[in-house]
């Protein structure tokens, strides 16, 4: 195949690359029909750090991810490349949970231990509030915030779900880290489309003799 014809595919695998290596959620506003927040945040354990009791287990359906915590103490963090932007006033984020005892809910600068009042947690399963969203203390460039969710020693709680809402539209790879073989993958296949773009230029052209 010519350097011509094989360029665009280069190009479009670039592109897959890009987007399968991206992150599938963002903090925006979602519609009735997306997926579960948490499930697009943490699909697997190693998406999302866990220190302590807490530990990722099958959610209110088997088909779902939720986290348990306790009777130790515990903590789940999530990974973001930015802290969100609210879009009108400030921006909420909700967490499903029940149990019984204290949690928190806060975002941290990288390894930080949040800082953040202790909420008592319902018996019944009930949407809790984290108020006023906004961009931790000591976080610098290159640097990715982490949303934490944890409770204290003596405290037992069940996070089955979370979702925003006020904050701006936002691309979901500029919220979620890049996972790594996805950025290498990205990296390869971007410089050889550069490379193709570069053979199909400097290649002289031939012309077919009469």
């Amino acid at each position: 195949m010519s350097s011509r014809r094989l360029a665009p595919w280069v190009c479009l695998c670039a592109w897959a690359a890009f987007a399968w290596g991206c992150g599938d959620w963002s903090f925006a506003d979602l519609q009735p029909d997306d997926p579960r927040l948490l499930d697009r945040a943490c699909p697997s354990p190693k998406e999302c750090m866990t220190t302590g009791s807490a530990q990722q287990t099958t959610g209110i359906t088997a088909d779902t991810n939720g986290y348990k915590f306790g009777p130790g103490a515990g903590t789940l963090r999530i990974p973001m490349q930015e802290a969100p932007t609210a879009s009108r006033g400030p921006g909420y984020v909700d967490a499903l949970v029940a149990g019984r005892g204290q949690f928190y809910m806060a975002f941290v600068a990288p390894g930080a231990e949040p800082n953040a009042p202790r909420v008592a947690i319902p018996g019944e399963y009930t949407w809790m509030r984290l108020n006023r969203v906004t961009v931790p203390e000591g976080v610098s460039g290159g640097q990715h915030p982490e949303m934490v969710i944890g409770v204290d020693d003596g405290s037992e709680l069940e996070l089955a779900d979370i979702r925003a809402s006020g904050f701006e539209e936002v691309s979901s790879c500029a919220l979620v880290r890049v996972r790594p073989h996805g950025s290498i993958a990205v990296w390869i296949v971007a410089l050889a489309c550069l490379a193709g773009a570069v053979v199909r230029r400097t290649a002289p052209s031939r012309r077919r003799s009469v």
